[in-house]
């Protein structure tokens, strides 16, 4: 009994594939996209955040969108950058993806930028204060 148990678990282990993650942030299927962006712009302080926002919105101004158009879509009440939060723009970016793919791959740049500086640990050696 145990070997069949074991030859069921290799072939459905050899039938399985990985999901292994895409290597440009705008390969990423559009519900992942949103969460990532909304995570990453949550651990940002308010002036990068800031910064990022305006660099993604900048960008995707550049590719063609008319970001107050979509915003309105999305049914965010957003009257200025400063209004739209971590949500709001993974959101916005959902939704472009959605609706304009080639708008996303021209945020290629900003996108790998936030999405990268997330995932670099927190603490770099040789920057921990020692206790006084």
């Amino acid at each position: 009994m145990q070997k069949k148990r074991l030859a069921i678990t290799r072939r459905v282990a050899n039938n399985m594939r990985l999901k292994s993650p895409p290597r440009n942030p705008w390969g990423l299927e559009p519900d992942d996209l949103r969460n990532r962006v909304q995570r990453a712009l949550s651990m940002l302080c308010q002036a990068d955040g800031h910064v990022m926002r305006q660099r993604l919105i900048t960008g995707l101004a550049k590719a063609g969108v008319h970001v107050g158009s979509a915003l309105f879509m999305l049914g965010i009440p957003a009257a200025s950058l400063d209004d739209l939060s971590p949500s709001d723009m993974g959101k916005l970016l959902r939704y472009i993806r959605f609706n304009s793919p080639a708008a996303i791959e021209a945020l290629a740049g900003p996108l790998a930028g936030l999405l990268v500086a997330n995932e670099e640990p927190a603490l770099a050696p040789g920057r921990i204060d020692k206790a006084a």
